[in-house]
């Protein structure tokens, strides 16, 4: 029984990925503080405020949190769903 303790203590790849992956959003979600009190002070508004003034309520889904996705070539690919 031991040895199974064991075993279940060490997470496999797929759950170490997971727990990369858990930390990552994490850190991107509370590192720099809330963009409100960096951009309010300075007299500006921040992304989704800026986008909120721009498109008509309901009509604007979010489909990527963390500044978008990179393609093949590592450019940023931003994907935003009008409808």
């Amino acid at each position: 029984m031991a040895s199974r303790a064991a075993k279940d203590a060490t997470p496999s790849p797929s759950e170490r990925q997971i727990n990369l992956l858990r930390k990552r959003k994490y850190d991107a979600m509370h590192r720099g503080g809330d963009p409100d009190e960096k951009q309010h002070p300075k007299g500006k508004l921040t992304a989704r405020e800026r986008i909120e003034l721009l498109v008509d309520p309901g009509s604007f889904t979010e489909l990527v949190r963390h500044g978008g996705e990179k393609d093949r070539w590592g450019r940023r690919r931003h994907r935003l769903r009008h409808g």
